[in-house]
């Protein structure tokens, strides 16, 4: 960052970033190294899973909080690598969003 008046004062009225970038008066500078850790981290993140599923498949959860329940696929978003499934807990059906590395096809 160019540090100026302007570009100091939207950090510091960026809710919980002062916190972050060090004190109210000036920001501490972030090292090479933690910027190329933060990279790489990012970088390694964005994997895209594909998956072969459609509107009406059933899966098995196999992570999270609906781990081993079956559901009903009502929902599939590609492009965010998640889908919209019907779970019956409790005997009432329930729609939950998923990653598909939640999930396997049945």
């Amino acid at each position: 960052m160019i540090m100026d008046e302007d570009s100091w004062y939207v950090v510091r009225h960026t809710a919980g970033v002062t916190k972050f970038v060090g004190s109210a008066k000036r920001p501490i500078p972030a090292k090479d190294s933690e910027i190329k850790k933060i990279i790489n981290r990012a970088g390694s993140q964005t994997q895209r899973i594909e998956l072969d599923v459609k509107v009406g498949d059933k899966v098995k959860i196999t992570s999270g909080p609906f781990a081993e329940f079956i559901g009903d696929i009502t929902e599939v978003y590609p492009d965010k690598s998640k889908l919209r499934a019907n779970v019956s807990i409790f005997g009432r059906e329930t729609p939950v969003e998923l990653e598909y590395k939640q999930i396997q096809k049945i």
